[in-house]
């Protein structure tokens, strides 16, 4: 009756090692598709981010290395914003008094504008509580003016603040826009 016994316990273990074999086999299969689904996801995402990143970063090259001179009869103002951590978020509009909207200053972007020669005054806003900034430059024909844009500290956002900057100053930061 042991031999039996011995059989049975035999085939009822060789039986469990059977489907405890099949079990793992049809979970790893599982697992595989997921793993290779969401492998396959995470890397279209990747491409994705490393276009878009080179992308952002050309368009900034191209904007550095086509800034214009300064016309003879008109005065050209460049608003330049480096790339940083600190309100890289953060956005703001540029609004030429007389004109309106220059444009968007973004983290590591660069915006210029010709001027009649004169008083030109610039503002920007944003949510903050002291979240306005103004600059007034006297144009003279044939001039270029640069202006940094900066986010400072502020509540509930960051604030913008405008800079004007020598030409040497400027002309060195643009470089490491690049």
């Amino acid at each position: 009756m042991t031999c039996d016994h011995k059989r049975s316990t035999d085939m009822l273990h060789s039986s469990d090692r059977q489907t405890a074999a099949r079990y793992r086999a049809a979970l790893g299969q599982t697992n595989s598709r997921l793993l290779g689904g969401n492998m396959k996801v995470m890397r279209q995402s990747l491409i994705l981010l490393t276009i878009a990143v080179g992308l952002a970063g050309f368009s900034t090259s191209v904007l550095t290395a086509n800034l214009p001179a300064a016309k003879p009869d008109k005065g050209l103002v460049v608003f330049y914003r480096m790339s940083r951590a600190k309100g890289a978020a953060i956005r703001f509009e540029i609004n030429d008094a007389a004109r309106g909207s220059i444009g968007l200053l973004s983290n590591g972007t660069i915006l210029h504008q010709d001027l009649e020669p004169g008083n030109h005054t610039f503002t920007v806003r944003s949510p903050s509580v002291d979240g306005q900034d103004s600059i007034t430059l006297n144009a003279e024909a044939g001039q270029t003016y640069y202006v940094k844009g900066e986010i400072l500290w502020g509540w509930p956002a960051g604030r913008p603040k405008f800079s004007r900057m020598p030409e040497s100053d400027a002309l060195a930061d643009l470089k490491r826009l690049q």
